[in-house]
């Protein structure tokens, strides 16, 4: 009956067109959660239109998981001939929104009721270790280069996320901080905290 109702409400402010079209992405949506949720053994997990998923072994979603459309999550356990132990645990209540992306070959974990913003990016490792100085960075194409991790990335509960935000290796982020739109997060952040800027410096606790 909420379905129904919410649908007749749908009618009225956009029209039978735009019902219709609601409608089938509805059925889709309810597919999609089903088959996700059977994938990941959690309970009612939603993940939008053409995400890319890697790594599934190597990864858990809790209850209530969403993420928008063009989501991307790889759990990275072979590149080049390396080989990782990649680990990406997600709590429950998580939100992301369009086009996050989630790439480990260490660690990363996000606990409880989280809310990640569009764009997003999150990683534990880099395309070769930062500096020039490094052997392999000359004269070979960045995505030839080994991934090297500088540690893994937590996330504490109730962590807001705002759109463009880029969390960095080994960065921990404390319970309830709030990171502003196009941060850039090198370093860890303390339970409370508000971050803006590249790089992300507190501007509030």
């Amino acid at each position: 009956m909420g379905i129904y109702k919410r649908m007749i409400g749908f009618n009225a402010e956009n029209g039978a067109l735009m019902t219709i079209i609601r409608t089938k992405e509805i059925f889709a949506e309810s597919l999609r959660s089903a088959v996700y949720s059977k994938i990941f053994s959690s309970d009612n997990v939603r993940i939008g239109r053409k995400s890319k998923i890697r790594g599934v072994k190597y990864i858990s979603l809790g209850a209530n998981f969403r993420a928008g459309d063009d989501f991307w999550i790889e759990a990275i356990s072979a590149y080049g001939g390396q080989t990782h132990k990649p680990q990406i645990a997600i709590g429950n209540n998580v939100i992301f929104m369009n086009r996050v992306h989630i790439a480990a070959v260490n660690d990363i974990k996000i606990a409880d009721d989280v809310l990640i913003g569009s764009n997003v990016l999150i990683t534990d490792h880099f395309h070769g270790k930062p500096g020039f100085d490094e052997p392999q960075a000359k004269g070979t194409h960045p995505a030839l280069r080994n991934l090297n991790s500088r540690g893994g990335v937590a996330i504490g509960e109730r962590v807001w996320i705002g759109d463009g935000v880029c969390i960095m290796p080994g960065v921990s982020i404390g319970v309830g901080a709030i990171i502003g739109a196009n941060a850039v997060v090198t370093k860890s952040v303390e339970s409370g905290a508000v971050v803006a800027g590249n790089p992300a410096r507190v501007i509030s606790r």
